[in-house]
């Protein structure tokens, strides 16, 4: 389980860190469909986020 729960940490810094850059980077976008798309994925990065949390808090 302590396993499982290491591998659960490790996706939840690497999609807030996901999130960050597409949210970073749609500061930056010179189109409207590319802000678009990377505040999109940002948000779904967010939502995996908070459902990761979730399931970590339940196991507990």
């Amino acid at each position: 389980m302590k396993k499982n729960n290491q591998a659960e940490l490790k996706k939840l810094n690497e999609l807030r860190r996901l999130e960050r850059i597409c949210r970073e980077h749609a500061e930056f976008a010179s189109m409207d469909l590319e802000r678009a798309g990377l505040l999109q994925v940002a948000e779904d990065c967010q939502m995996a986020v908070e459902a990761i949390e979730a399931r970590l808090c339940q196991s507990k």
